[in-house]
C-alpha cells in the first residue's frame, strides 16, 4: 500500500524533469527540475515555486515562476543567475510576448 506525502517535497510529481538531449549522440544539452519550498516554514500552502533550468553540468542558469504582472494578465518570469529578468505573457487574445525588464520586447508570437 502506497503512504500519502510526509511533507512538502515528498508531494507527487516533484521528482519529474524535462530533459532535452542531442538526436545525434544523445547527451545532455539541458534540464530542469522543480523548485520546491515551504511557504513561510508552513507545510499548509507547499507546492512547486517555479522550474530550475540547468545545464549539463547541472549548474542552475535560471529559474522559471509564475508570475501576475499588474493589469498585462498572467504569465512567466523568468530570472538569470545574475539577476536580468523576462516576462513571458499573453499579449492579446491570440499572441503571445516576451519582454526584459526594462519593458523591450524580445519576441512576439
Amino acid at each position: 500500500v502506497e503512504s500519502p506525502p510526509r511533507g512538502c517535497h515528498d508531494l507527487p510529481g516533484n521528482g519529474k524533469r524535462l530533459i532535452l538531449r542531442t538526436a545525434k549522440d544523445d547527451q545532455v544539452l539541458a534540464s530542469s527540475c522543480d523548485i520546491v519550498e515551504p511557504d513561510g516554514g508552513s507545510t499548509k500552502n507547499c507546492g512547486p515555486l517555479g522550474m530550475a533550468l540547468l545545464d549539463a553540468a547541472e549548474e542552475q542558469h535560471a529559474v522559471l515562476r509564475p508570475h501576475g504582472g499588474g493589469g498585462t494578465g498572467h504569465g512567466y518570469k523568468l530570472t538569470n543567475r545574475w539577476g536580468r529578468r523576462m516576462f513571458i505573457r499573453k499579449d492579446t487574445c491570440s499572441s503571445y510576448c516576451i519582454t526584459d525588464e526594462d519593458g523591450w520586447i524580445l519576441a512576439a508570437a
